[in-house]
């Protein structure tokens, strides 16, 4: 299998994505936890205040705007690499502008 620099540098971008994500996760556990030995060491006292039914996703987006241009910026480089829409000159480069959108998901994501 012949890899091409550009591939490596999507992958690298990738695993710091996925890297931001457990980052991320292991952040909310730790104040999930935090939040709920508080609960318990209020029930001692007399006060309880359980939320019951209540669902915080994992992970939020920031900035939506941001999250398009990753978006538009993914689907770009992939049409660049896959189709002859653009110029010839600019079609050694689709790897850049895909990475450009994976470095935008990773700031968007919070």
């Amino acid at each position: 299998m012949n890899f091409e620099p550009g591939v490596i540098a999507i992958a690298i971008a990738m695993l710091l994505f996925y890297l931001r994500l457990a980052q991320i996760r292991g952040h909310k556990r730790k104040e999930r936890r935090q939040e709920q030995l508080a609960r318990m060491r209020s029930k001692r006292k007399g006060r309880v205040n359980d939320p019951q039914g209540f669902y915080r996703p994992n992970y939020e987006v920031g900035n939506y705007y941001l999250l398009a241009l990753g978006v538009v910026l993914m689907l770009m480089g992939m049409a660049l690499r896959t189709t002859n829409i653009m110029p010839a000159i600019y079609q050694p480069y689709w790897w850049g502008i895909v990475t450009a959108g994976v470095v935008a998901f990773i700031f968007c994501v919070k």
